[in-house]
């Protein structure tokens, strides 16, 4: 019943993430309309969580990406489990400590990633091809307020839950 469980609170929590951007952030104005809720949290998942929970969160909200979307079907699922698998195996191989610099290296990767991906796939199924979507300012305009956000929410995630200053000093936070 466990491993359930955790399938149950992902689905919720991707409810209530898709009910929030749908109808809260996206009323808002350009900058704070440019907040990628889900996003955030895949990344936020494997820094603070795990790699298996992200996979889950990152699964979950792909699907109902895909379900409510105009796009192809499977546009956003892969996105998403690219960028963790890409996420995994990033962390592993080339950061050596868990300092809030590596957080926000990875945080710059993935972002920059899922974003490219997203749009080189979306380009190839395009129609009216009139150019390279991310060539134009307004795609780096969006992607540098939508990194503005995940650098904020890392960052106030970090010094929010990190160990107690008594156990450590340095900038650094044990994924558990």
């Amino acid at each position: 019943m466990g491993k359930y469980w955790i399938f149950i609170k992902i689905f919720f929590l991707v409810i209530v993430v898709l009910l929030i951007q749908g109808s809260v952030l996206n009323s808002f104005s350009n900058i704070i309309s440019r907040f990628n809720l889900f996003l955030f949290l895949v990344i936020w998942l494997f820094i603070f969580y795990n790699f298996r929970n992200s996979l889950y969160f990152a699964l979950m909200s792909g699907i109902i990406l895909d379900i409510f979307s105009f796009y192809p079907f499977g546009i956003f699922t892969i996105s998403f489990l690219l960028m963790v698998v890409l996420a995994d195996f990033v962390w592993n191989n080339f950061f050596t400590n868990r300092s809030i610099y590596s957080f926000l290296a990875l945080s710059f990767i993935l972002s920059i990633f899922y974003n490219l991906f997203l749009y080189l796939i979306l380009f190839l199924f395009e129609k009216n091809v009139t150019g390279v979507l991310w060539l134009s300012w307004t795609f780096w305009f969006n992607w540098i307020i939508e990194f503005f956000w995940i650098f904020l929410g890392i960052i106030i995630s970090f010094y929010f839950l990190r160990q107690p200053k008594n156990r450590s000093n340095s900038l650094s936070f044990d994924k558990s």
